[in-house]
């Protein structure tokens, strides 16, 4: 930390020009793009040497025997050209192919042809690994687990910002058919698509699609990202093997939704005063509250708003409903305190597949949105998301609700947790408007339900079309059964070998003495259901 508060300078006071300055840790990254030669060497000169200047006043040095110069571009021939030299304190850099940043691999035409070839070396590494802990007999869930630490962690690094090709994809693809051979002890004829199947894995091309969307949303997230300006723009490219990775984020997303319906900047922000008593979060009652006797949870609820309330009080119940593959709703119902009239009632919904979490949160969007426009000067919400008042009880809002909250008269916002399906009245009323309510209007999407869209996405595209993977489906074997397996040993491979209907001679052979030994011991033994389950 003390170390980039000493480095600030070498960011902070960069020049202008196309292109930037960034560091990380010891760390410096110079880069210029321009079309002619000259300028662009003489840019990057210019910046060298305000760094160097730096360098002198703060004492410090930048070693040029660690440093190197890539030029990239598309035109063949500048592989051979001679280009402009650029020095530190009067040593030429030397003119490398590619070159490492952050631990990503960059080559001259961008094509992420070594940085795969690296990355494909360092997973087999871990696979390896994987490989040895078979041996010693672990669980195939651990394995899974293993598997996703040393390996997949391997791959993903850097991931969505690579534009790759088929053929780079195949290569990932093949280690990770290595190891889900390895975690099921599977034999090499096995199908990859039943393999996933029971492994609930996606695919590679899925995983870069996803990592995609994953750096889109921290650009998108964050004002102060050097892309930020390009979300939502139509850029164009000149890389032959397909677009930008910014742009094919944007082509999945907008699958489902506008890259306008996704917000710009940090969904939840601090409150500027937490320690003032404006907002307070009340969460004394439990889930336990169900199976409480009727009425009883409706009258505990009342009694802690009773406590907690004044005369003029608006009281508001929120909340959200899913129902996946059909719709998401969000309702509010609002009365003033000690009375039984309700001023207003809300209720909206979207085709889209969300979580509770995000429609309680619409709901409470437009419950303040709402109250804005009117006298009241407190109010009492009432959520059954405890998720949504954790983020409250950390000083922290959402982004939406604080610009509401400025433009009301609110003096004192009070929240309190209430127990979904517990018999509250107000909750129950909300929950009906949530369901009942028309689908229409526009939502702004947060990171995470982006996420999850795009998750639901690419698994409904999939199409299996193995033969092995109709056999699983036929015996009842549910996607993903096998990362919860506790088989180890000679078992898991044995059992999985038999489940996919493809053994190997060793296999057969044990399954074999296996089924003599109980037919020797119960002649009208029956095998033809239990072979898999060895």
């Amino acid at each position: 930390m003390l170390f980039n508060v000493y480095t600030v300078g070498i960011t902070s006071n960069q020049l202008e020009g196309p292109g930037r300055v960034l560091s990380f840790a010891d760390d410096v990254l110079v880069y210029r793009q321009g079309k002619d030669r000259q300028t662009t060497a003489a840019d990057v000169q210019q910046e060298l040497d305000r760094i160097g200047t730096w360098c002198e006043q703060k004492n410090a040095k930048i070693h040029p025997g660690k440093a190197s110069v890539l030029w990239c571009s598309l035109n063949n021939r500048a592989v051979k050209d001679d280009m402009p030299v650029v020095e530190i304190s009067g040593t030429a850099i030397k003119r490398e192919p590619t070159l490492r940043y952050l631990g990503v691999i960059f080559d001259r035409s961008l094509s992420g042809k070594d940085h795969i070839t690296r990355v494909v070396a360092k997973a087999r590494k871990g696979l390896t690994a994987v490989k040895m802990l078979t041996y010693a007999k672990m669980p195939q869930r651990v394995l899974v687990i293993l598997f996703q630490t040393l390996v997949i962690s391997v791959v993903e690094y850097g991931l969505g910002l690579l534009t790759l090709s088929d053929t780079q994809l195949n290569r990932l693809e093949t280690i990770q058919n290595e190891g889900m051979r390895t975690i099921l002890g599977c034999t090499k004829d096995t199908s990859a698509e039943a393999m996933r199947f029971l492994l609930d894995f996606p695919t590679m091309r899925e995983r870069h699609r996803m990592a995609q969307v994953k750096a889109f949303l921290r650009v998108s997230a964050d004002p102060q990202h050097p892309l930020h300006d390009k979300v939502g723009r139509v850029v164009t490219t000149r890389l032959k093997r397909g677009s930008e990775w910014m742009t094919e984020a944007t082509q999945t997303i907008e699958q489902f939704c506008s890259i306008e319906s996704i917000r710009r900047g940090s969904s939840w922000v601090q409150m500027e005063d937490p320690t003032g008593n404006n907002i307070e979060v009340i969460s004394t009652l439990g889930r336990e509250c169900r199976e409480w006797p009727e009425e009883a949870t409706n009258a505990e609820i009342q009694a802690i708003i009773q406590d907690n309330c004044k005369d003029g009080d608006v009281i508001v119940y929120t909340d959200g409903s899913v129902k996946r593959g059909v719709r998401s709703g969000w309702g509010f119902t609002a009365k003033i305190v000690n009375t039984n009239n309700t001023i207003h009632e809300q209720g909206g919904a979207t085709s889209l597949t969300t979580s509770s979490m995000c429609m309680e949160i619409k709901a409470i969007t437009e419950m303040l949105e709402w109250i804005k426009n009117l006298p009241y000067t407190r109010a009492i919400c009432l959520t059954d998301s405890q998720s949504t008042l954790a983020k409250i009880d950390t000083s922290k809002l959402y982004a939406d609700w604080l610009k509401a909250i400025n433009a009301s008269n609110l003096q004192k916002l009070l929240w309190i947790f209430c127990p979904g399906h517990a018999g509250v009245h107000g909750n129950e009323r909300a929950d009906t408007l949530a369901g009942m309510a028309d689908i229409a209007g526009d939502l702004t999407l947060d990171p995470p339900t982006v996420l999850s869209l795009v998750k639901d996405l690419l698994s409904k595209k999939r199409v299996y079309t193995s033969n092995t993977t109709d056999i699983l489906k036929g015996k009842g074997i549910q996607r993903g059964a096998g990362r919860k397996s506790d088989l180890r040993g000679s078992t898991r491979r044995i059992s999985n070998q038999l489940l996919m209907e493809t053994i190997s001679l060793n296999t057969l052979r044990q399954t074999l003495l296996w089924r003599e030994e109980k037919i020797w011991i119960s002649p009208d033994f029956d095998d033809s259901y239990s072979l898999h389950k060895v």
